[in-house]
């Protein structure tokens, strides 16, 4: 599978950029450096600004109107699930596990669960 990988955002968001690409790497997917050659578009972005907020949810629905999956990576996911709903999820701390998560969900059809989420849940409930 072909990669394309976007990042936006502060510092950190950057890094993670790069984790997620190194993790992806590691776990045998291909990253390309276009839009045209990829299977799968993952858009990593962060969101502390509505302005930014918006222009990102913009872009997201912009990759998905060419037709391609696209995975929504770093906070954006985790802060505004409803604007990003029917779209695989990557969370920060997920980072070093995404070529794990995505091989597990295109394998598999199910996203990996661990153990610090179910716990966030149990505590929730």
């Amino acid at each position: 599978m072909r990669v394309y990988v976007e990042g936006y955002g502060c510092v950190l968001n950057t890094a993670d950029t790069e984790i997620i690409k190194n993790s992806l790497k590691e776990h045998g997917f291909e990253l390309v450096n276009s839009l045209d050659e990829a299977d799968i578009v993952i858009i990593n972005t962060c969101v502390v600004r509505l302005e930014t907020e918006n222009r990102m949810i913009y872009r997201i629905n912009e990759l998905k109107n060419l037709g391609k999956d696209v995975v929504v990576a770093g906070c954006l996911p985790k802060a505004l699930k409803n604007k990003v709903n029917g779209f695989f999820h990557i969370y920060p701390r997920e980072a070093h596990r995404a070529g794990e998560i995505l091989r597990d969900y295109i394998e598999k059809n199910k996203r990996t669960i661990y153990a610090e989420e179910l716990i966030k849940h149990f505590i929730k409930n």
